[in-house]
């Protein structure tokens, strides 16, 4: 597991598809990348420059395109999205290096967490 930080709102907003809160950036921008042809077909965590980062696979007609963005935007995408996630092993091992949270109300993450 590679833990992504998420406020505790933004979570929810994941968690919550079509609340009354509206949509979000992410959900425009999925819309967005469906309207020009192009589906998600999986995001990668990975580590660029020292920091956790995201990697989005599109296919438009069959040809692949990958874009970078942030974690927290690669997480949104994927639990949006409905995609498969994946982390590098540079990732992985990135996050096993942090020092542990203490584990707080709501699993080993807290109740931000997005599982």
């Amino acid at each position: 597991m590679v833990p992504v930080a998420l406020d505790p709102v933004r979570a929810r907003q994941l968690r919550c598809q079509g609340s009354d809160a509206g949509r979000t950036l992410t959900d425009v921008t999925l819309e967005a990348i469906g309207a020009g042809g192009a589906t998600v077909s999986e995001v990668v965590i990975e580590v660029s420059e020292g920091r956790l980062g995201g990697l989005v696979s599109l296919v438009r007609d069959g040809d692949p395109d990958v874009v970078a963005c942030t974690a927290e935007e690669a997480v949104a995408l994927a639990v949006r999205g409905a995609v498969k996630m994946y982390a590098t092993d540079a990732a992985l091992a990135h996050a096993s290096a942090r020092p542990a949270k203490p584990a707080r109300h709501g699993g080993a993450g807290g109740p931000e967490t997005v599982h």
